[in-house]
């Protein structure tokens, strides 16, 4: 049985949504999963028989209430533990008006002197990307380096990456 067809492996997306300019990408503090109190892109576990670019889709209505397809998710990295668990990866750049839903407003003025630990779970907030290394603590494990593989993939049209641990 392939890994893709496989119920004991655990699947999730994960991604990033990123300014034009790629100097800021979206995060939310998770309330809850195994990430409660972290940092992390907009995802989750996918639904059976759910693949994972509506996964993505659906999890980014969810969370952000952001409606996108599937063309606006560039899938950057695979991240697997082989026989264990899956992560597809998903970068999308963000131009203000280009989606229908939410409108998704920068903080990031007031976050440049503010305390992060002082936003809310579950909102969505525009974090410049710098602050992902001095963050690296209170984000979810791996968090800053997907978001530079987000970046490399899509500006640079790198081919996908593939991580396995």
């Amino acid at each position: 049985m392939s890994e893709t067809n496989n119920p004991s492996i655990m699947k999730w997306c994960l991604g990033f949504i990123l300014s034009s300019n790629f100097r800021n990408v979206l995060m939310i503090k998770k309330s809850r999963s195994m990430h409660a109190g972290l940092w992390n892109g907009v995802g989750g576990k996918l639904e059976p028989n759910e693949g994972y670019y509506d996964s993505m889709i659906r999890e980014c209505r969810e969370e952000t209430g952001l409606s996108t397809c599937a063309p606006d998710w560039v899938r950057v990295v695979d991240f697997a533990n082989p026989g264990n668990w899956n992560v597809k990866v998903f970068g999308m750049v963000y131009e203000e008006g280009s989606y229908h839903g939410t409108s998704l407003s920068s903080n990031t003025d007031t976050l440049l002197f503010g305390d992060l630990s002082d936003i809310a779970p579950e909102i969505p907030t525009f974090i410049p990307v710098s602050y992902t290394y001095r963050m690296a603590s209170m984000m979810a494990p791996y968090t800053g380096v997907l978001v530079q593989a987000a970046i490399e993939v899509i500006r640079n049209k790198t081919p996908i990456l593939h991580i396995h641990v």
